[in-house]
């Protein structure tokens, strides 16, 4: 009989993930600090930069799966550690360097992931705009199988253990979401803590790098150009603006800006110096004279 003691004797890379909770299964405020200086990207970003993914916009039966031929050729499936996704192929490099890094840091925490699909077609939950899953960016985590459940404010302690590590590589937590205002101006939780995206700045720069297809690189770098012409532009508009401050300042602003002792000064009918702009006719005559001069100031109202 064949010897397969070798084989059996052989041990996983990581634990069974049984549905037994342990520490990194139990919930958590959540902490604070997260998605600095990360910016979720919207769909319309995406369907910009990548375009709809599923031709003809057909969203009738959702879930389903991207058939947009561009957007599948940027795409590839492969395995990054506890688990295999398919999703963007440089989103997929970064979950895999996100993933040795867990293993380095939490190597108890790593084999208790998993998740539910990357690029996954459907809509954000309760309403009819598209995930950030449908283009493959994004990816929720469980914990021991267990689902941290949304809007409640809570976190499970092995996702909010490595969130700064999902921060660190560009990817936007879910936990950071912030409220919704409702239409009678009450706040609504939007906290998803187990969702995790590819954040709006990474997206950018991948794109101007080339790594999303030629046709985003274009529109990157577009919307670059584009960009640096309003930052020119707007600080043209501020340096005219500063330039003309003066003549913008009420009467009491102008006359501290100015020192009295330097402007010649008369104390007869006629005005010493021409009228500052805004300044009241009899502020303007009696400027810096004696008493009776003011009140004559007051006759050419």
């Amino acid at each position: 009989m064949p010897d397969n003691s070798k084989s059996s004797n052989k041990k996983a890379k990581y634990p069974p993930r049984k549905n037994k909770k342990s520490k990194y299964s139990e919930l958590q405020a959540i902490p604070s600090g997260l998605n600095q200086s990360l910016t979720s990207p919207r769909a319309l970003f995406y369907k910009e930069l990548l375009g709809e993914p599923r031709l003809l916009k057909d969203y009738s039966a959702l879930p389903s799966e991207a058939n947009n031929p561009t957007l599948l050729k940027i795409c590839k499936t492969e395995n990054v550690g506890p688990f295999r996704v398919t999703g963007l192929k440089p989103a997929v490099d970064s979950l895999k360097e996100v993933m040795n890094e867990v293993e380095k840091t939490y190597p108890d925490l790593v084999g208790r992931l998993n998740n539910v699909g990357m690029r996954v077609v459907r809509y954000i939950s309760g309403t009819t705009t598209l995930s950030n899953h449908s283009w493959g960016a994004a990816i929720d985590l469980y914990v021991d199988g267990v689902k941290d459940e949304q809007r409640d404010d809570k976190i499970l302690h092995g996702l909010a253990l490595i969130a700064p590590i999902f921060n660190k590589h560009g990817w936007y937590s879910g936990a950071g979401y912030k409220p919704k205002k409702l239409k009678n101006g009450k706040l609504k939780s939007n906290e998803d803590s187990m969702h995790f995206e590819v954040s709006l700045e990474k997206l950018q720069d991948w794109a101007k790098l080339g790594y999303l297809g030629p046709d985003a690189q274009k529109y990157a770098l577009k919307n670059e150009t584009i960009k640096l012409m309003n930052v020119k532009k707007t600080t043209k508009i501020k340096e005219e603006l500063t330039a003309s401050t003066f003549f913008r300042q009420s009467p009491k602003q102008a006359n501290n800006t100015i020192a009295p002792k330097e402007l010649p000064q008369s104390n007869f009918f006629r005005a010493p110096l021409p009228r500052r702009p805004s300044e009241s006719w009899p502020n303007w005559f009696g400027r810096k004279t004696k008493s009776w001069a003011r009140t004559a100031g007051t006759w050419f109202r």
